[in-house]
């Protein structure tokens, strides 16, 4: 499981904001931060119609780190872990640890988890 995680937190010292819809989240979240109004995101005078709870992550780590990249890219680095660990507690805990190593096979096979 270590060895997912830092596979998963290599990639946000490695890669900048996508091109298309981070740069977008990224404006969102500085706009949540700068105008105070973050019950409802907006980008520009619109509401933004999605992801509200990762904005307000966004948002959050944004006014703790004030680094743009990391306010970002954390949550999904967040979300990989979970991913992980919640693969294996349930793996271990329904068939035990060779279901569990199976799973992670598949895990590893996937690279959509990983980039």
């Amino acid at each position: 499981m270590a060895t997912s995680v830092l596979a998963i937190g290599a990639s946000l010292g490695v890669r900048d904001l996508g091109p298309v819809d981070e740069p977008r989240f990224a404006l969102v979240a500085t706009q949540m931060v700068e105008t105070g109004s973050s019950l409802f995101p907006r980008r520009g005078a619109e509401l933004h119609p999605d992801k509200r709870l990762f904005m307000w992550i966004s948002a959050a780590l944004l006014s703790l780190t004030q680094n743009l990249r990391t306010a970002v890219l954390a949550p999904s680095l967040v979300s990989g872990v979970a991913y992980v660990w919640m693969n294996f507690h349930l793996g271990t805990r329904n068939g035990g640890r060779v279901r569990y190593e199976r799973a992670r096979w598949s895990i590893k096979r996937n690279h959509q988890c990983i980039t």
